[in-house]
């Protein structure tokens, strides 16, 4: 009887050892998801910042594009603008000859 007793005793005394190693186990465990949660955490924060640079660098380059277009078409304007001016003294110039000839 008192042999049953110890056994029991040691049994329940080997499955509350188990139990804490379990949880000293679990306790690490959490310890390290934390740990790598705040990592993960301080990445998430560095790459939304990168993407708030990286769209703040796109706006710039859609900025400069848009000036750049427009500078095209001003220059393009001013080609015409001249190669008319171009055509017209051209014109004067050979109405002038014709008179003078």
């Amino acid at each position: 009887d008192l042999e049953v007793v110890r056994t029991e005793a040691e049994e329940a005394e080997s499955a509350l050892e188990a139990e804490n190693h379990q949880r000293e186990v679990s306790e690490g465990l959490v310890d390290e998801l934390e740990v790598a949660l705040r990592f993960t955490l301080a990445d998430l924060e560095a790459a939304e910042e990168t993407i708030e640079e990286l769209e703040e660098e796109s706006d710039d380059l859609e900025e400069s594009a848009n000036d750049a277009l427009e500078g095209w078409a001003q220059a393009d304007a001013l080609s015409e603008t001249t190669l008319a001016w171009g055509e017209r003294v051209l014109g004067l110039l050979e109405q002038a000859e014709g008179e003078r000839l």
